[in-house]
């Protein structure tokens, strides 16, 4: 029995097996664990910061266009203030040809003064329409005064239909009631034309790939990269709508985002933001297939290195089988493989036990 022990502790391939196969596994559990971890950890911060930056977004987009609102509203607040424009608009003396000519001046500097605003247009009480722009040669689309809000004079309301110039140009319109407030005077109304791809400037960098965000009043689209969308009517069901969190589309395909700006008179105001999930997990699907393609290749690698290192002891164990079956049957047994494992130097052992068995027998 020394022998044996000797033979075990000087040489440990069992041991050593044993070793190789809890690494293994153990290697394996924890890659795929790594791998499963890393997936879902991805997936969770994509949602998560997919959020936080649509929040941003239009926070961003807020506070540039509430400034240009103020802006337009500092602009208004000069015109409607300026007596000048008064007394040559309601001076019935002058023919509508005068009046215009006459205004021209006064008017171009406060187009000059803001760099955003292309056209004015002017209508009195009394129907007449005087317009003003920065470039002369165009021809600017008119509506109608129905979207201002005739008992409110001081708020800018805006028109959810754009307006064209004759180069095909769109405009969003802004407008107010003509009223000085030092007077109470009551001229008609003011509409300030903004060009639609300023106001796209604005938040076209934080559109995503494959993925629209647009401008929508009254559920009309106001502003989009694709001009042709422009005056199109938006319908996205409530339901699939919480307010400033993204929602999905019914086909899944899609995350959506509406935000409502935080405008008195203007409280259907809002930025959408349809995602595209393909665009955005895409880096998330390409590790998945990396990752799947990397557990195959492990697996494979560790079937392989266990196929080498295990190959020889089933047959080890099925030898030692035989041979214990045959001493019992025959009384006698041949040893002739080297001691190379555990297993061969248990058969060793076996082989000293039926040696002195025989001699006292």
């Amino acid at each position: 029995m020394n022998k044996l022990y000797k033979l075990l502790m000087k040489n440990k391939s069992l041991n050593i097996q044993l070793a190789v196969s809890i690494s293994l596994y153990a290697c394996l559990t924890v890659a795929t664990l790594f791998i499963l971890m890393r997936f879902f950890a991805a997936s969770f911060t994509i949602n998560h910061y997919l959020e936080k930056y649509l929040v941003y977004v239009h926070k961003d987009f807020a506070q540039n266009i509430s400034q240009s609102i103020k802006q337009l509203n500092m602009r208004s607040i000069n015109l409607t203030t300026d007596n000048r424009i008064y007394s040559i608009l309601t001076n019935s003396n002058l023919s509508h040809e005068e009046k215009l000519n006459q205004s021209k001046d006064i008017l171009k500097i406060y187009l000059d003064d803001s760099f955003f605003i292309e056209n004015i247009l002017i209508t009195t009480k009394y129907g007449e329409i005087f317009e003003y722009s920065k470039n002369p040669q165009l021809t600017f689309e008119n509506g109608d005064t129905s979207f201002i809000n005739k008992s409110n004079s001081y708020d800018i309301f805006l028109d959810k239909h754009c307006r064209t110039d004759s180069n095909g140009r769109k405009y969003i319109v802004f407008g107010k009631k003509f009223k000085n407030f030092n007077t109470t005077y009551d001229l008609g109304y003011l509409e300030m034309y903004v060009p639609e791809d300023y106001i796209y400037s604005i938040y076209k960098n934080s559109v995503l790939e494959e993925s629209e965000t647009f401008l929508a009043y009254d559920n009309y689209i106001i502003s989009h990269a694709d001009k042709s969308y422009l005056g199109s009517s938006m319908y996205i069901a409530d339901i699939l709508l919480t307010p400033d969190k993204i929602s999905k589309s019914s086909d899944g395909k899609y995350m959506i985002n509406i935000h409502h700006f935080d405008i008195a008179a203007m409280p259907d105001f809002a930025m959408v933001s349809i995602i595209s999930k393909k665009a955005i997990y895409s880096q998330v699907n390409a590790f998945s297939r990396d990752s799947v393609i990397f557990l195959i290749i492990s697996l494979s690698l560790f079937l392989l290195i266990a196929f080498f290192c295990f190959r020889n002891l089933p047959s080890s164990i099925t030898n030692l089988s035989k041979k214990l079956t045959e001493y019992g049957h025959s009384g006698k047994i041949n040893f002739e493989e080297p001691i190379s494992t555990e297993i061969t130097a248990l058969e060793e052992g076996f082989k000293n036990m039926t040696v002195e068995i025989d001699e006292l027998i």
